[in-house]
């Protein structure tokens, strides 16, 4: 019993500060991750487990985006969206991907 009230504190105050961070002005992944708990633990009010399968689908959709504007440099994890040229990462606010 103890077990489960510590275990529910702790996720209560990670994703208190989680959502309590201000966007990031460097980095759009960073803000995009920030968006993402706003409206995820923020407005939706779900619980650990359900919250990092959201986050899980959000940070893949930022990567099969970028990817799919850098040209498909690695395999897509969930989807391969179509992207209109010209494109690019910095336009969309991301950093660019790297192979190396």
């Amino acid at each position: 019993m103890k077990t489960t009230k510590f275990r529910r504190l702790t996720y209560l105050v990670v994703y208190g500060l989680v959502s309590w961070a201000k966007p990031a002005c460097a980095d759009a992944v960073l803000d995009w991750n920030t968006h993402a708990s706003t409206a995820i633990v923020g407005i939706a009010q779900k619980g650990p487990p359900l919250a990092a399968i959201d986050f899980a689908l959000v940070h893949t959709a930022i990567y099969d985006a970028v990817n799919a504007i850098a040209g498909y440099p690695f395999e897509p994890y969930g989807v391969t969206p179509e992207v209109t040229a010209p494109a690019s990462p910095e336009a969309a606010g991301l950093p660019p991907l790297t192979t190396s």
